[in-house]
């Protein structure tokens, strides 16, 4: 039994070493270039509207690849000029044109969103 709750406490504690976790199925990203100035500001509740890019990923490894890239951080969001949302099973970020982000748990992450672009044209 002690062996058992070991094992289960060593996979929880691997499995949240990324902000982003693992384990989802599905990931839809709402994008647009960060370098790109908008008349209107893009905020949390307006990203999904407004999106250059919608991509729904299924592919797990690639998935994963994208969650990967999520880290903590200590950096506050500028919520008028989100260029990114991240959904995922059970959370959303919203990431700003710096890279710096919130997760729908209120965590303070980042992401670099050039490695971003990379993981979504595989």
């Amino acid at each position: 039994m002690m062996r058992l709750l070991y094992m289960i406490s060593v996979f929880l504690i691997i499995g949240s070493q990324h902000a982003g976790g693992k384990m989802s199925k599905d990931v839809v990203v709402f994008w647009i270039p960060p370098e790109v100035e908008t008349y209107v500001p893009v905020t949390p509740e307006n990203i999904e509207e407004v999106a250059f890019k919608i991509v729904h990923i299924k592919n797990q490894k690639q998935a994963d690849k994208i969650i990967d890239l999520i880290e903590k951080s200590d950096q506050s969001v500028d919520s008028k000029r989100i260029r990114a949302k991240i959904v995922t099973d059970d959370r959303f970020y919203n990431f700003d044109s710096k890279g710096t982000g919130i997760s729908s748990t209120g965590q303070a992450v980042k992401i670099d969103l050039k490695n971003l672009k990379l993981v979504l044209c595989e």
